[in-house]
């Protein structure tokens, strides 16, 4: 199938993607082979996924979905990758991208208190409210994906990831909105900051960079 050719009265392809409940596509990217990423949230318990999925079934109330489109497929084969992700609460993820090797990085947010973590995560338990998530996936190769990292970042108000990035270094840049003057101050505002102390209102723009090990 070919995305590149001219005429834009040409409607190349066109589907639906869910199940029997609400789904929604937040965010979607091309990674370096062409595919069609997709991430949002789904409510669906019958949303497609692959017998390689990282996680095969909903759990909880709403999860994270990842999807990948290989559009020179035909029929089913287009679906070259699905799966679930979350804990057992409301997980939405608002943005999403790669690197070089075809590691995913997800952010949004999560009132889970069992989302998936990593042991080396800078806040291993849920703050209470709704808490920003910073995660990268492998879901590559032939078993199922594996989570590289992941994290919890907030505490007890509403503090969602908007917007992620990563250097050819690895390192990982999240921005979104704090709901309160506990909030990100408590995912180690740093010495050099800016602007160390919430400002007022009812909320703040945040800029958190990350390098896992």
């Amino acid at each position: 199938m070919d995305l590149t050719k001219s005429g834009v009265d040409s409607l190349v392809y066109s589907t639906f993607l869910g199940g029997s409940g609400l789904d929604a596509v937040r965010k979607m990217i091309v990674d370096s082979t062409g595919k069609l990423l997709l991430t949002g949230y789904t409510l669906s318990p019958d949303l497609p996924v692959t017998p390689d999925a990282l996680q095969s079934t909903l759990n909880g109330i709403a999860n994270v979905f990842v999807t990948r489109l290989d559009l020179a497929g035909a029929g089913n084969n287009i679906i070259s990758y699905s799966t679930y992700f979350g804990g057992s609460g409301g997980d939405v993820a608002y943005d999403m991208t790669t690197d070089s090797t075809g590691n995913i990085y997800l952010t949004g947010y999560t009132n889970s208190e069992d989302f998936p973590v990593t042991p080396d995560a800078l806040q291993g338990k849920s703050g209470g409210g709704f808490d920003v998530f910073v995660s990268k996936l492998n879901l590559g190769g032939p078993a199922p994906g594996s989570v590289v990292y992941s994290t919890y970042t907030g505490q007890t108000s509403i503090n969602v990831g908007y917007g992620i990035a990563v250097s050819p270094s690895g390192a990982i840049a999240v921005g979104g909105q704090s709901g309160a003057q506990d909030e990100l101050p408590s995912v180690n505002v740093t010495d050099n900051s800016i602007q160390p102390v919430f400002a007022g209102g009812q909320s703040d723009g945040f800029v958190l960079f990350l390098r896992p090990n």
